[in-house]
């Protein structure tokens, strides 16, 4: 049969059955191309996904913690040597007390029981090489402030930044003019009603009360109390909450 002897009804009975037939083809097509290529597919998609919404960190490198190295002792003589001084308690300058400059203008000592100071009497003293009478401003607890009454070039005064020690840490007790120091560790470190935290030292050094207590990286502790059996430190903190330093 010729196609030319087709009625109009059958072209178009015959064209549709050719579609029909094309799009039966191309389906199964796509689905066989789709079946290839699932896996790579969903695989792309889920890395974008992961990517996207749960990187992966960077490594992380663990941060080793700085450890000062310990100062030596002409190192910690040069630092403290202009902000730790003497205070003399009579006019011959026989009896004398450590004195630490804690702020500009502002020095601080521990007046030994049964001393007695007369609160804006001028003492003789000697901070940063400087001579000059200062007067006690005010006193709390045994522990008496004196204002520089002469400009003291030196700003090396001491900030009390040291960490509570623990029992077997190695400590220094710095008095004097020239400067001189004694080594001591500590024995225990507790609780105490009077300032917060009692540190007692293995030895009693040879030293006044007041003398400055530094550690082994040159950080100030706190000040000395020497007693007949023992030697005790009044921590750094206290005297910063107290005095407000």
């Amino acid at each position: 049969m010729d196609i030319n002897d087709l009625t109009k009804t059958q072209l178009i009975l015959l064209g549709l059955l050719i579609s029909f037939v094309t799009a039966i083809v191309t389906a199964i097509a796509v689905v066989s191309v789709m079946e290839q290529r699932s896996v790579p597919v969903t695989q792309t998609i889920y890395q974008v996904v992961k990517d996207t919404f749960n990187p992966n960190p960077a490594p992380v490198t663990p941060e080793i913690p700085v450890v000062p190295a310990p100062l030596s002792a002409s190192d910690i003589v040069a630092k403290y040597k202009d902000s730790v001084g003497i205070l003399y308690l009579d006019d011959a300058k026989t009896l004398s007390r450590p004195l630490v400059m804690v702020s500009k203008g502002k020095l601080l000592s521990y007046i030994s029981e049964g001393t007695l100071i007369e609160l804006k009497k001028e003492y003789a003293s000697l901070v940063a090489g400087v001579e000059q009478k200062i007067p006690a401003s005010s006193s709390l607890e045994r522990i008496t402030f004196f204002e520089s009454s002469k400009k003291i070039t030196s700003e090396k005064f001491v900030t009390f930044d040291a960490p509570t020690p623990v029992s077997g840490d190695e400590l220094y007790v710095i008095e004097g003019n020239p400067l001189s120091f004694d080594k001591v560790y500590v024995k225990t470190v507790s609780p105490d009603d009077g300032y917060g935290t009692r540190i007692e030292l293995t030895s009693i050094p040879q030293m006044k009360s007041g003398a400055l207590v530094v550690n082994k990286e040159g950080k100030a502790l706190g000040v000395l109390l020497a007693t007949d059996t023992t030697g005790l430190v009044i921590f750094g903190a206290e005297l910063k909450n107290t005095f407000g330093l």
